[in-house]
């Protein structure tokens, strides 16, 4: 492992010095005339900005604070647009769409009791008057819980009870069948 490590370090010595050697050379690469163009143009803007007088010095710098204030509004700009675009377009829609299902499910919400059947349930149930509530409210709070068991229970756990005399419905075509003979008997027996 060291050794790579090494031998990758001298590999990287070398390149840097051959591109060393080739830049003194005048070799240049495609995109060292550019590069070498851009340097020119910059080091003749320092030469002119050298030769101009402390007084257009200070209003070209004025000039170039401005414009660099001027580029940073207009990209600030840019940003709060598209973070309002980004928020009408994806944000504001999907909590539109909580907030609807939220009003329909309160719109709709039924519930399983009045609210003087509630707190008579609450009161019986607190700890601070349990000792002091009457057998009838007692037997009343009772009887108003048991009605709404079908409501608080889930199916699996209290199943809904049948009508007694009530037969199964029949599934199929044949029991179908069945259940009407049986039915034409009854009728002929009375």
């Amino acid at each position: 492992m060291a050794l790579k490590a090494e031998a990758k370090t001298m590999y990287m010595r070398e390149y840097m010095r051959r591109r060393r050697s080739e830049a003194q050379a005048g070799r240049t690469t495609a995109r060292e005339p550019k590069l070498a163009a851009a340097l020119a143009e910059i080091e003749q803007a320092r030469e002119s900005l050298r030769q101009l007088s402390t007084a257009a010095q200070q209003q070209l710098d004025a000039t170039i604070r401005q414009h660099k204030k001027n580029l940073d509004a207009e990209f600030n700009k840019c940003v709060e647009e598209e973070v309002a675009r980004r928020m009408r377009n994806f944000v504001v829609p999907h909590f539109e769409e909580e907030i609807a299902f939220y009003e329909k499910t309160v719109k709709t919400r039924k519930g399983i009791m009045d609210n003087a059947a509630y707190r008579l349930i609450w009161s019986c149930l607190h700890d601070d008057s349990r000792k002091s509530v009457s057998t009838e409210r007692l037997n009343k709070a009772f009887n108003i819980w048991t009605e709404v068991k079908l409501k608080v229970l889930d199916e699996k756990e209290n199943p809904t009870p049948k009508f007694k005399g009530m037969p199964d419905i029949p599934g199929t075509a044949a029991e179908w069948q069945a259940a009407f003979e049986a039915a034409a008997k009854r009728q002929r027996k009375k």
